[in-house]
């Protein structure tokens, strides 16, 4: 069998699934040394917005929550995932570091959020999500300052964009 011709599953990518992003991880690297890859992260990205819009799609269908439906949604779930963690491979981006820095962040946003609702008297079981999505860009807007006021000033532009 030549180079061209073997697959993945002659590379022994398949064989003890561990972490699954670093599952994905190797099976996208061993997929892109057999030159089946973007040229870079944009296409990966638009990969990962084709994905969104099909997962909206079924979630705009209304489906009753049924087997078919869920599994359904699990597999484009899944495809978004997996073409997230492309996109984090392209940026030369360890992906499960990458969602450990973001869980850390959501964990302490959300913590502080949590801390000023209690000052507030502000009930979070009760609270609308508009009471609490104020208090969330709050939690924000003040860490962007506290980390602008930390960052040296030849790195002002960093950080920019941040969702969690």
């Amino acid at each position: 069998m030549s180079g061209q011709q073997r697959n993945l599953h002659d590379e022994g990518s398949f064989a003890e699934a561990g972490d699954p992003l670093g599952r994905a991880l190797r099976v996208q690297e061993q997929a892109a040394s057999l030159n089946f890859d973007w040229p870079d992260p944009r296409g990966a990205l638009q990969k990962l917005e084709e994905e969104a819009r099909e997962l909206q799609a079924l979630l705009e269908a209304g489906a009753p929550p049924d087997a078919a439906s869920v599994r359904a949604m699990e597999d484009e779930v899944g495809d978004l995932l997996f073409a997230a963690v492309n996109i984090a491979r392209l940026c030369r981006i360890r992906p499960q570091s990458a969602l450990t820095a973001a869980t850390g962040k959501f964990e302490r946003r959300f913590s502080e959020l949590l801390s000023r609702a209690s000052r507030l008297g502000l009930d979070t079981r009760s609270a609308s999500l508009e009471e609490l999505d104020v208090l969330w860009e709050s939690v924000k807007h003040d860490e962007r300052i506290q980390e602008a006021r930390d960052r040296p000033a030849d790195d002002a532009g960093a950080g920019q964009g941040d969702e969690f």
